[in-house]
């Protein structure tokens, strides 16, 4: 155990948690936090991006901020390899557009989720996300 021992090490580069919400996976969620930034993907809310460095107590939700899009993208990206790989049960469709890279957030309502009115998704037009084949890019 290097750390016991004083030795140097990276430890781990990434914390993941899930919650599973009680009435058929309403208000379930999942986090990604590295050493400065912590994502919380809310697939039937508002998703939420903090800085820890600037915003230890979590009071601004930076999902929005064209300045924190490098790494929303990275953690979003993240998430979605992780969900994959533990056969997450909330992964669909519709929630993999979601995680897609690329993604910005406009106050209209989302295409999968039109209940939606707080937040909704728009991909870039280069990349698209298309149901069994997952993000695809539309670069030529």
């Amino acid at each position: 155990m290097p750390v016991v021992r004083g030795e140097a090490t990276t430890g781990r580069t990434d914390v993941f948690s899930q919650y599973f919400g009680c009435q058929f996976g309403l208000y379930s969620s999942r986090m990604v936090r590295d050493r400065r930034w912590k994502y919380v993907w809310n697939p039937t809310s508002i998703d939420e991006l903090y800085d820890l460095q600037a915003d230890p107590p979590e009071f601004v939700n930076r999902i929005d901020d064209p300045e924190a899009q490098a790494p929303l993208d990275r953690l979003r990206h993240r998430m979605s390899v992780w969900c994959e790989s533990i056969d997450d049960r909330l992964l669909n469709e519709f929630t993999r557009w979601e995680l897609a890279p690329r993604r910005r957030q406009a106050h209209t309502s989302h295409p999968a989720h039109p209940q939606r009115s707080a937040a909704t998704w728009k991909v870039e037009p280069e990349v698209a996300f298309i149901p069994n084949q997952g993000v695809t890019s539309l670069a030529k």
